[in-house]
């Protein structure tokens, strides 16, 4: 298994398990060339700005590319692939978050056989710095924000259809100095009270997003009159 880093990381990802490590800023970063020499099977590729041109010299016989960048570009060359029936193939990746795999994951993370790497935590008063620091693009791990915890744990009864205590959560998120439920995620709660089918509590919460003079999105609106088109 050969991955890609900056100079930095070199240590820190052979530590998590590949066999070499490249740094991209040096030519034979760059050419994607294995240090081995060796031919990839498979490439997953998920920075954008490399073309398929670049994976293709390193690629074995029958290689493929699992694109997770889903531009234009990876689109037709996936559809140049095809209709020449080249053995080197690119495949576009499209990832649809679905209740079951998160169950999946949550599974393996208490089993002890995922584990996430934390870059650093943050209050919500410092969400500018976190987010400078993300697109900045050299955080080694997962940046966290504390106070959205409340957020994730909600959207999390949601997924699972749990809704009784909705506005309990809400409350409490309310009491949380900056962490006042906004219009997005008001929307979210409405769509999640929908699919459950709780239509009075999807009513009741868009009654409390006027109360709080939190204007409901277009999206909001055209969920409530698909509920009843359906």
């Amino acid at each position: 298994m050969t991955a890609t880093c900056g100079a930095h990381n070199l240590d820190f990802v052979k530590g998590l398990g590949a066999d070499e490590v490249l740094d991209y800023r040096t030519p034979d970063g760059a050419a994607l060339k294995s240090p081995s020499g060796q031919k990839y099977d498979v490439v997953i590729h998920c920075a954008t700005g490399t073309p398929f041109s670049a994976f293709e010299p390193n690629l074995s016989p029958n290689g493929k590319v699992i694109d997770m960048t889903l531009s234009f570009g990876s689109f037709m060359t996936f559809a140049v692939k095809k209709l020449t029936c080249s053995k080197k193939q690119l495949v576009t990746l499209l990832v649809v978050p679905k209740g079951e795999n998160l169950d999946y994951l949550v599974q393996l993370v208490k089993d002890g056989k995922l584990k996430t790497v934390i870059d650093s935590k943050h209050p919500l008063s410092e969400a500018e710095e976190a987010w400078a620091k993300s697109i900045d693009g050299h955080a080694t791990g997962k940046i966290i924000v504390l106070d959205t915890v409340d957020m994730v744990v909600l959207v999390i009864r949601l997924v699972h259809g749990l809704c009784s205590s909705l506005f309990q959560v809400l409350d409490v998120m309310s009491e949380q100095d900056g962490c006042n439920p906004n219009g997005v995620m008001y929307s979210l709660l409405v769509h999640g009270l929908c699919e459950a089918w709780e239509i009075e509590e999807a009513f009741r919460l868009k009654e409390e997003m006027s109360e709080k003079s939190c204007r409901p999105s277009t999206r909001t609106y055209t969920v409530l009159i698909k509920l009843f088109a359906t």
